[in-house]
């Protein structure tokens, strides 16, 4: 099952790979740049702000996908609760997993 969704989260997309990597740089790159122009004279004590922004954003997004990509687990994978094996809960867990391994 774990391959069968890593398959379909790649390959469903001409550019899924792309797009893996480059929807949360450019995310952390617009926030970093806006509070570099907005707020350049604010530090955040004991801290970098690039670096601050960069675990804050990556704790929300993986977070905000697990939850969204979590949803829609188990209709979509309503076919494989033919056999027996297969719980409901499985591939949740394996949208989940998959989510924080792309992260």
């Amino acid at each position: 099952m774990f391959m069968r969704e890593a398959i379909s989260r790649t390959m469903a997309d001409r550019m899924g790979w792309f797009w893996m990597i480059f929807e949360p740089l450019a995310i952390i790159g617009v926030m970093v740049s806006v509070r570099g122009l907005f707020m350049s004279g604010r530090h955040i004590a004991g801290a970098d702000y690039v670096a601050w922004m960069v675990v804050g954003l990556m704790g929300f997004m993986l977070f905000r996908e697990n939850m969204m990509r979590s949803i829609g687990a188990v209709e979509a994978n309503r076919g494989l609760f033919a056999y027996r094996q297969v719980k409901p809960i499985d591939p949740v867990l394996v949208r989940c997993f998959l989510e924080g391994m792309e992260l």
